[in-house]
């Protein structure tokens, strides 16, 4: 299967990633994930070239080179990753809210219920013949899935406004991952 890298947008990924932006002409800037950069918005997207560049840390490349980068995985497997859809996480560019005691708590509940379903079910994986492993690569996506929304989670709970928009949206992405989850379940039912 080919893989078409344009089908990717830098920008889309790179906020997927957690990444906050600014239209800067017609571009973006934001702070750098690849290295401290606390205020000087040093990482710039090209929209044109579907490429970032790092005045900060000279971090460049293509949406390939980003994840790499990010994930510290190999060229395959960021093109796996892409093809994948796996990086398709989980949207929260609508909100800006600030943690508070009430968010972390109704966090450690909604995580405490995912991982002991997603183990769960990951266990029973551990059961299949060779063959049947495919499904095992599936429950491994959705954890990563899971993992990089909760990152993206961490990195909106730092910000400012009402937390109650934020435990709505955590909430939402339960749902929608207890939806992957049930799909996963159906297709290791149908293998056992």
């Amino acid at each position: 299967m080919s893989f078409n890298k344009d089908k990717v947008s830098i920008v889309q990924l790179a906020e997927q990633y957690g990444v906050v932006l600014d239209p800067s002409n017609n571009d973006f800037v934001g702070l750098c994930p690849f290295h401290p950069d606390n205020d000087t918005k040093s990482l710039h997207l090209y929209t044109h070239s579907n490429s970032f560049y790092c005045f900060g840390c000279h971090a460049a490349g293509t949406i390939f080179d980003f994840v790499m980068k990010y994930d510290g995985i190999s060229f395959k497997e960021a093109v796996t990753k892409l093809d994948a859809g796996s990086v398709d996480e989980f949207d929260l560019s609508d909100i800006n809210v600030k943690s508070t005691q009430k968010f972390n708590t109704h966090r450690e509940m909604i995580e405490a219920l995912a991982t002991k379903h997603l183990r769960d079910l990951y266990f029973q994986t551990l059961i299949l013949k060779d063959n049947k492993v495919e499904i095992r690569t599936l429950v491994e996506d959705l954890w990563q899935w899971y993992d990089l929304s909760q990152v993206k989670f961490d990195i909106k709970a730092s910000s400012d406004v009402n937390e109650n928009v934020l435990i709505q949206k955590l909430n939402d992405f339960y749902i929608a991952f207890n939806q992957k989850l049930q799909q996963l379940q159906v297709k290791l039912d149908e293998l056992k």
